[in-house]
């Protein structure tokens, strides 16, 4: 159980000497408090507003605002020296927004908007000169001043997993993320007032960018656990060995890593059109009658660069069973169009409301609306979207072992990692890794039905008592309940037989799968039990990124509040909420 320092890796000798030295020798663990530079985040905030009264029926005003943030975190383990890595986040926005009101009379009103908005951030990890690798050369890894990108590259990321694993992250294995923001907007309303009736007509259209480039693990990480220190036929292989010793030996059971994801510009838009009106039907009863018409642009790329898994299409590097790559664009491989998801032009949202006073101290209120939002392929501010569907356009390095650590899945990290492949535009490209995965009606917006019934009631004292039921329902909200690559579970008779190779079948030493009509899915195919019985087995796992709108909610509640207001020197408000709230 003692690795001598003549079997250390020369490489994981040069790591040893860069991690600080306990503050606490005398304790196995919590044997460092921290260390490095204190985190500093300051913030520096402005805004000024201009009115101008043009004329009686005129007035204009203006608001420009910045925001500028610097946020520094931890991006491994908070200790000194270059392997524990601090992270420096700016992100600086400024917004402008234009109002212009007119009125035609004093029953006529129209309102005019515009908005602006810019916001940069970047994450850039490890951007002190103390973190930059100018002393250890990993092979296969930009050293010194070698990096892509012109700039010195990281540390690496050096984790450790295990029953026993030590609870530190040393180096970085990422390198950063740029992300520029930019969005407008123009509305416009009329208010006109007519007899019983207040109606309100308008409008509005906003238009979204995202770019987006990032290079979030171009330095590499290297996993060491107990595995491969132990023993792969012993009884207590799961739990012996230690992930340390696999580190002074220099043997990483897993290893990954990502090129720079390319430059990608995301767009989309959203308009609507709406007409409200209130109506004074009687002395007591007021009623209110709308509706609401929202049409989605859904996300497009500005260069076609998204490439998802698409269950129709054939794989030609598994034998052509169904499920590969496809690409969006016009191209003689991809799927011809640019905007790949459906347009909906049926989201019409009504409103209908009543107010009815039974008395002058008593008022009936009751409403319904449905409310369509952002979701699926209309959103884009989010990882679910920007930080995938990129996998023909990123060389995505992925070493881990086959059969659960029996076998090292990478090595010494003294060999060189070898050289990235990028996948290119077949539909096996990505066969072995987790594509990303959309569908073409992943555009249909998610929508609320609101509904609500109360009373309010004037008590003595000037206490306005109100109880109300509320209640809403959401339909097709985005989760992460579909998983396109799940096994069926009759297969979870097969017990541990799962984990054996599929080799097994051609042995027979794997007779309930043998049984159940386990076959190897394609020529060529390689891996487990587990693997084969997949519906697509050519792909790890099937990523639905919480954009799969099958979400379901319902929230009921009754609503109680009682209210004074200012008054002989006392006010006072008072509220209590029962509800329930399912969601799947």
């Amino acid at each position: 159980n003692v690795i001598a320092m003549g079997d250390f890796s020369p490489i994981s000798a040069q790591v040893l000497a860069l991690i600080p030295p306990a503050q606490a020798p005398n304790q196995e663990s919590n044997n460092y408090l921290g260390g490095g530079q204190p985190l500093s985040s300051p913030d520096h905030d402005w805004d000024y507003k201009i009115d101008y009264l043009m004329s009686t029926n005129n007035r204009f005003s203006f608001n420009q605002s910045r925001a500028d943030k610097y946020q520094a975190r931890w991006v491994g383990s908070p200790i000194g020296g270059p392997l524990g890595t601090m992270g420096a986040e700016p992100v600086i926005g400024d917004f402008w927004v234009f109002n212009f009101n007119h009125t035609f009379s004093p029953t006529l009103v129209n309102s005019f908007g515009s908005s602006f908005d810019l916001i940069d951030q970047v994450q850039d990890w490890g951007n002190a000169p103390q973190y930059i690798n100018t002393k250890i050369d990993f092979p296969g890894i930009a050293f010194g001043n070698n990096f892509p990108s012109g700039n010195a590259p990281r540390y690496p990321g050096i984790n450790f997993s295990g029953p026993i694993a030590p609870d530190a992250f040393l180096g970085m294995g990422q390198w950063g993320l740029h992300t520029r923001f930019l969005g407008y907007a123009f509305n416009d309303s009329v208010l006109w007032t007519k007899g019983r009736h207040t109606l309100t007509i308008g409008g509005d259209f906003r238009r979204t960018q995202e770019n987006n480039g990032q290079c979030t693990n171009c330095v590499g990480n290297f996993y060491f656990d107990n595995y491969t220190t132990s023993n792969p036929t012993g009884a207590n292989f799961l739990t012996a060995g230690h992930p340390f010793a696999s580190f002074l030996l220099g043997m990483a059971d897993n290893a990954s890593r990502s090129s720079a994801d390319p430059w990608r510009g995301f767009r989309t838009a959203y308009s609507t059109l709406y007409v409200q009106d209130d109506i004074k039907w009687t002395r007591k009863l007021t009623v209110n009658v709308g509706l609401r018409w929202d049409l989605f642009f859904p996300l497009t790329e500005i260069h076609d660069r998204l490439a998802f898994f698409d269950p129709n299409v054939s794989n030609d590097q598994a034998g052509g069973i169904p499920g590969g790559l496809a690409f969006v664009g016009t191209c003689s491989y991809c799927v011809g169009r640019h905007r790949y998801f459906d347009m909906h032009y049926h989201n019409f949202a009504p409103r209908l409301g009543f107010a009815y006073s039974l008395n002058d101290k008593t008022v009936l209120r009751s409403g319904f609306a449905i409310i369509y939002t952002n979701g699926g392929a209309n959103y884009i501010f989010g990882p679910e979207i920007t930080n995938s569907f990129n996998a023909a356009y990123v060389a995505n390095q992925v070493y881990q072992t086959p059969d659960g650590g029996k076998t090292i899945g990478y090595g010494s990290w003294e060999n060189p990692f070898p050289a990235p492949v990028f996948p290119g535009t077949d539909s096996g490209a990505v066969n072995g890794l987790t594509p990303d995965y959309f569908g073409r009606d992943l555009s249909r917006a998610p929508y609320m039905e609101n509904w609500t019934f109360g009373v309010q009631r004037e008590l003595p004292g000037k206490v306005l008592l109100t109880a109300s039921y509320v209640g809403n329902r959401g339909i097709r909200l985005d989760s992460a309940l579909l998983n396109l690559n799940q096994s069926d579970p009759k297969y979870l008779a097969l017990g541990s037989e799962l984990t054996d190779n599929v080799t097994c079948l051609s042995a027979g030493t794997c007779p309930n799968s043998i049984a159940a009509g386990v076959k190897i899915p394609y020529a060529g195919f390689t891996g487990l039990i587990d693997q084969a019985i997949r519906p697509y087995p050519q792909y790890l796992g099937i990523n639905s990124n919480n954009l799969a709108e099958d979400g379901y909610s319902t929230y009921h509640a009754l609503q109680i509040s009682a209210q004074r207001r200012f008054a002989s020197g006392l006010q006072f408000l008072v509220s209590y909420t029962d509800s329930k709230q399912l969601g799947d």
